[in-house]
């Protein structure tokens, strides 16, 4: 059996060095091996959410949902009352897991609402903006932002500086 001796060899130095590494794998998974993009880039500069995902959102009640004329029902406590035109619009973007309220007080009214129900039965909305200062079309579940189409573009002001008119070229008189 000289033969069995030399194929065993290799799969058991395999084993002894390969067990300490599935071990410690497996041990704890809870061990940070790299850290978090998130750790990188402060909360102020971080996209596609509405705020940090280590904490819990909290549960959207009826003052976060809008009615069947995409208003809130109740008006935002910073505020004082609901935006009305552009001018007294909440600043700051809009993310997915917003809720409706939050995205009207953004972007004000829509110009199309849309109910529905989810695969799950819940609330489904989607609200449609042509024009304003984010157009595009937000989509929600249970009351929270999950899909969000870019509209497109305002058009650009016209450059407040008239431009000036040359004046005719004078023609010699006839003589």
């Amino acid at each position: 059996m000289p033969g069995s001796s030399k194929q065993i060899l290799p799969g058991l130095v395999a084993l002894v060095v390969l067990a300490p590494i599935i071990a410690a794998c497996s041990s704890d998974n809870n061990i940070p091996v790299l850290p978090k993009f998130a750790s990188f880039v402060p909360e102020s500069l971080a996209l596609g959410s509405a705020g940090n995902q280590a904490t819990e959102l909290r549960p959207v009640t009826a003052a976060d949902l809008v009615d069947q004329q995409g208003r809130c029902a109740a008006p935002p406590a910073q505020a004082g009352s609901e935006p009305t035109d552009a001018s007294r619009l909440l600043p700051g973007g809009i993310a997915l897991e917003m809720t409706e309220c939050d995205v009207v007080r953004r972007a004000g009214a829509p110009d199309q609402i849309e109910f529905g129900t989810t695969d799950r039965g819940g609330r489904a909305l989607t609200l449609t903006y042509t024009g304003g200062p984010r157009p595009g079309i937000y989509r929600f579940a249970d009351g929270r932002v999950v899909s969000i189409e870019r509209g497109p573009e305002p058009a650009a002001p016209p450059s407040a500086k008239p431009k000036r008119k040359r004046p005719a070229a004078k023609q010699p008189a006839p003589a």
